[in-house]
């Protein structure tokens, strides 16, 4: 509009292969979307100046309901499992040594149970309420309460520490399921659209495309865990992504690609569309209208 260009909008059809033929068949001039720019189309219609450098990548299924928290509590519990039975052993030796201490002023007629009550209740009171030194008489008790206090810090210090390293750990994980490797896909079933550019590669990586018509059975099949992954241009991946679909969008690249718009051959608006392209660059307009659809991915658009 910005050049003065009158246009109407037409439905292309449900997957470029479809809407490319009508495009061959002039039903309309310009195909706007993320077409791929391959020799093969280059040779039956003319392309713009490629407004995204994308590349074809891999959808997985979204995490199940609640399993970032589960991998969360085992991070956390790694730690704590082998240092609780440490503490409580700690605990233990000073109950026993406390009612050793202490058995001459007892009452003789105490149980033992009753005794060993008595004194993990002093011991419980000595290390909540801090009074170590002063209400302690006893020199044994003293060397035991000091002995408390320096293992205490070192047990917090390798807790906070393995805590860490734990969170670490975790979100390595976090990342990994966000990482693929292409000989993940070997045997694999993949979602990928008839006859486009992707079914084409999921060949070539040796995994067992599972052709759909449209991109909602690909998501449909994703969603339902019936494929592995779902292989399409990253562009359209994140965009579903961002719109709300369950599933993680790996970094991977199966391939470079370049998206452009495609026209027919000999079309004289391309030149125009070019020129506003490059605007939107400059302008940084381009960045503001991926924004909500990519993210920080954002700045691939018109490169």
């Amino acid at each position: 509009r910005a050049h003065h260009i009158r246009f109407s909008l037409v439905p292309a059809g449900p997957n470029v292969k479809k809407a490319l033929d009508k495009l061959e068949k002039k039903e309309f001039d310009v195909l706007v979307g993320p077409i791929s720019v391959t020799e093969e189309r280059h040779r039956k219609f003319d392309f713009s100046r490629p407004y995204f450098l994308n590349h074809l990548s891999v959808a997985l299924p979204a995490h199940a309901e609640g399993s970032k928290w589960r991998m969360l509590g085992r991070a956390l519990w790694d730690p704590l499992s082998y240092i609780l039975p440490i503490l409580l052993c700690v605990i233990l030796f000073m109950t026993l040594c406390f009612y050793f201490f202490d058995r001459n002023v007892r009452n003789r007629k105490m149980t033992f149970a009753r005794g060993m009550m008595d004194s993990c209740w002093e011991v419980i009171i000595i290390l909540v309420q801090g009074e170590l030194l002063e209400d302690t008489k006893h020199t044994g008790k003293r060397i035991l309460v000091l002995f408390w206090l320096v293992s205490s810090i070192g047990l917090l210090s390798v807790l906070i520490g393995t805590i860490t390293s734990s969170m670490t750990i975790f979100d390595e994980k976090i990342e990994r399921s966000h990482r693929i490797v292409r000989s993940d896909l070997e045997a694999q079933k993949v979602a990928v659209v008839k006859g486009s550019v992707s079914e084409k590669e999921a060949l070539r990586a040796m995994a067992l495309p599972v052709g759909v018509t449209t991109r909602s059975d690909a998501v449909n099949l994703l969603a339902k865990r019936k494929v592995f992954g779902m292989i399409d241009d990253f562009l359209l991946l994140k965009s579903l992504q961002a719109q709300g679909y369950p599933m993680r969008v790996t970094r991977f690249n199966l391939k470079n690609d370049e998206v452009a718009f495609a026209f027919r051959k000999g079309a004289q608006v391309i030149r125009r569309v070019d020129t506003t392209l490059l605007q939107m660059q400059d302008s940084g307009a381009a960045e503001t209208v991926c924004r909500p659809y990519l993210g920080a991915d954002a700045v691939l658009c018109l490169l």
